[in-house]
């Protein structure tokens, strides 16, 4: 179970970084987030991340 949420920047915006090679979708902008509550425990794994941070792109699925 997890979520996360965008880091206010200036002005009540969300911070975002362009232009990131190592982006997550390949032409849109990361967010840096940080998460609220994020844990998993499963497969003799057990991790909390909370108050971690991340990031997160938009995007959409399509077929060819």
């Amino acid at each position: 179970m997890g979520d996360v949420a965008g880091v206010e920047g200036g002005g009540g915006a969300e911070v975002k970084i362009s232009g990131n090679p190592l982006g997550i979708v390949p032409g849109e902008p990361m967010v840096l987030a940080r998460s609220g509550k994020l844990s998993y425990h499963d497969h003799g794994m057990d991790w909390e991340l909370s108050g971690k941070n991340g990031f997160f792109s938009p995007f959409t699925y399509s077929g060819p």
